[in-house]
């Protein structure tokens, strides 16, 4: 059991990772355990808060409609953000990958 946790725990490092790597997401924290609240902040467009909040339940709205996963959400200070918590230890960077590819595509309909 403790492996898994362990896995689980490096899986959402390795989620963290790719997305501070990343022009057009960002992340809330640092991980302290296997949950992670991020959203999608596109390049080059202004920070207004509400829009950004909207997009993210767009998004989420979407992701779940499409059936691309299940992802949740928080309010942070105010702002909604996505939050995902990786429970599958077999869950890889291809899997993080294609699901940060799809918010993509689902945020430029959205907007």
């Amino acid at each position: 059991l403790a492996s898994l946790i362990e896995k689980a725990m490096e899986n959402t490092l390795t989620l963290y990772q790719m997305i501070k790597e990343s022009s057009d997401f960002e992340a809330a924290h640092t991980p302290q355990c296997n949950i992670l609240c991020f959203r999608f902040n596109p390049e080059g467009k202004e920070r207004d808060e509400s829009l950004l909040s909207e997009l993210q339940k767009n998004i989420r709205k979407a992701l779940l409609r499409e059936g691309h996963g299940y992802i949740t959400g928080t309010t942070i200070e105010g702002h909604y953000w996505l939050r995902v918590t990786v429970i599958n230890p077999l869950t890889t960077q291809k899997e993080f990958g294609v699901l940060l590819e799809k918010i993509r595509q689902l945020a430029q309909k959205s907007t």
